[in-house]
C-alpha cells in the first residue's frame, strides 16, 4: 500500500506567497483519528477559502460556512472509517486559481481512479494548456490539469511545470 501513494515536493518555496495546505496518511492499520484533526487544524491557517479529506474512496469538501476545517470537521466526522482504512489526504485550500467552490475543492479525483491534491500554482497553465492541446473550459483549477498530466506523462511533465509544487496522489 506504501508504493500506491505518491508524494512529491519540487521546488516549493513560499516567498511571502500563502500556499495551500496538505496533508495525509499511508499505514498499514486505521489511522488515528485525534491525529488526523491535529493535521487538518494545524495546517487550517495555509488556506481558508475551502478544504477537503479523501479517504475509503469518499471525497467530503468543505465550502461556504464550512470551509475553515475546524467548522468542517464538525459536520463530517471521521467515525465513519473502518479499521481498514489506510489512506487519507487532506487539503486546506487557499485559492490562486478558480472559484471558492466545492468543485474547485481538493482532494479531487483524476481519471475516473486517482485521488489528487496539490499545493502550488502553475504559472505556465496557460501556455502548457495550448501545447498539450487542452480546452481551458475543462480545467476551472490548475490542480487537475497537473493531475491529468502526470498520469499521461508521467514525472517528466514536472520538467515543463514552472512554479513550485506539493502533492499528494493515491491511486
Amino acid at each position: 500500500l506504501l508504493s500506491s501513494l505518491i508524494v512529491k515536493i519540487f521546488g516549493l518555496k513560499n516567498n511571502g506567497i500563502l500556499c495551500c495546505g496538505i496533508w495525509g496518511f499511508c499505514g498499514s492499520k486505521k489511522p488515528s483519528i485525534d491525529k488526523l484533526l491535529l493535521l487538518g487544524l494545524i495546517n487550517q491557517s495555509r488556506g481558508g477559502h475551502s478544504c477537503g479529506i479523501y479517504y475509503e474512496n469518499k471525497f467530503k469538501k468543505g465550502v461556504g460556512t464550512d470551509k475553515l476545517f475546524e467548522d468542517f470537521m464538525q459536520n463530517n466526522i471521521f467515525g465513519e472509517m473502518t479499521k481498514d482504512c489506510k489512506v487519507v489526504l487532506g487539503h486546506n485550500r487557499y485559492a490562486t486559481w478558480g472559484e471558492h467552490t466545492a468543485d474547485n475543492a481538493h482532494p479531487f479525483l483524476i481519471k475516473d481512479r486517482y485521488a489528487f491534491t496539490h499545493n502550488g500554482s502553475l504559472k505556465n497553465f496557460w501556455d502548457l494548456l495550448r501545447e498539450k492541446g487542452k480546452a481551458w473550459k475543462d480545467y476551472d483549477v490548475d490542480s487537475v490539469f497537473l493531475g491529468d498530466m502526470l498520469i499521461e506523462q508521467g514525472w517528466d511533465f514536472l520538467q515543463e511545470y514552472e512554479g513550485g509544487t506539493a502533492f499528494l496522489m493515491n491511486d
